[in-house]
């Protein structure tokens, strides 16, 4: 299971139909405190989050996880890497994320993120 976090409600409608296509079982949240209650609920095998979000952003969510579950992979995603706060890619991967992906990107290129992440040659998850 993958679970998507995102505030964009289209972006993360996308995705999630995107990757379910591709064989993952997806699992969504609006916000980083929402994706906390998810994993409580079930493990997921990757998360993939945005990094600017309201109640709780992606870095501090990435830092809490990487406390709780470090060995729990997650891809950093962002429309705002360069901004006037710094690289927030860079910086999310300094705090534990395994791979970083600046928006706009293709499903092309998340679903083959996703597979390289989780070493899945067939892209069922």
């Amino acid at each position: 299971m993958i679970l998507l976090i995102d505030d964009d409600v289209q972006l993360r409608m996308v995705l999630a139909r995107a990757l379910g296509k591709s064989g993952y079982d997806v699992r969504e949240a609006e916000n980083g405190q929402q994706a906390l209650e998810r994993i409580s609920e079930k493990m997921p095998r990757l998360v993939i989050t945005d990094l600017v979000m309201p109640d709780r952003d992606g870095l501090e969510l990435i830092k809490e996880m990487g406390s709780r579950y470090p060995e729990l992979p997650v891809i950093a995603m962002s429309g705002n890497a360069g901004s006037a706060k710094g690289d927030l890619l860079k910086v999310a991967l300094r705090m534990g994320a395994c791979a970083t992906l600046p928006k706009p990107f293709s499903i092309q290129e998340i679903t083959d993120l996703v597979a390289q992440v989780l070493g899945d040659a067939t892209s069922v998850g």
